[in-house]
């Protein structure tokens, strides 16, 4: 009931025009992983979420983010996606660099709305993938490959975290927290 009330309301006018960003952020994938960073703006919501950090003494400690630090996270892919990618040794693999930049973007966005009360508001995430931020702003894509799916997710997910998200382009170099967060085992 709850899902087909989210698809049968009407949009708000806040879910379609873009606003002053409450949240900034980078992302990345390699074959490894997908990771990013967001950085909240003071007056963005926080959702209780358990965070993880090294204490001073290099203990790893959890606790509930309270204030508005930077969130660093990370997923692993599971080792089929690792073995199924497509690389100079292995050019028969199935999944390409693009579409795991795609599937870090969605996780990215995914990782902003357990953090943060973004309903109504705008997300702002550079990419350094020229396909990703173009299948982001196009929103879809003329074929059936795993890119058309994760760009339905997208939109699904959008629709009912009820934000507004924003693509722009980094250049790799200056993309290095979220290249780390991604590569950094």
């Amino acid at each position: 009931r709850d899902l087909r009330d989210r698809l049968t309301r009407p949009t708000r006018l806040q879910e379609l025009v873009p606003t002053p960003p409450s949240i900034v952020g980078t992302h990345d994938a390699s074959g490894y992983a997908a990771g990013g960073v967001w950085f909240p703006h003071p007056t963005v919501d926080l959702r209780p979420v358990p965070l993880q950090f090294v204490n001073p003494s290099g203990k790893l400690t959890t606790t509930t983010n309270t204030s508005h630090v930077p969130i660093v996270w990370r997923h692993s892919f599971p080792s089929s996606i690792e073995a199924d990618l497509v690389t100079f040794e292995n050019p028969n693999g199935s999944i390409n660099n693009s579409e795991l930049e795609l599937a870090g973007s969605l996780l990215h966005n995914d990782v902003s709305t357990s953090c943060f009360d973004i309903r109504e508001r705008t997300s702002k995430s550079d990419t350094d993938n020229v396909a990703t931020l173009y299948w982001h702003r196009k929103g879809s894509i003329t074929s059936t490959s795993p890119a058309s799916t994760l760009l339905r997710l997208q939109g699904l997910h959008q629709r009912f975290h009820r934000y507004v998200a924003l693509k722009d382009y980094v250049p790799g170099h200056h993309n290095q927290m979220a290249d780390d967060a991604s590569r950094l085992i």
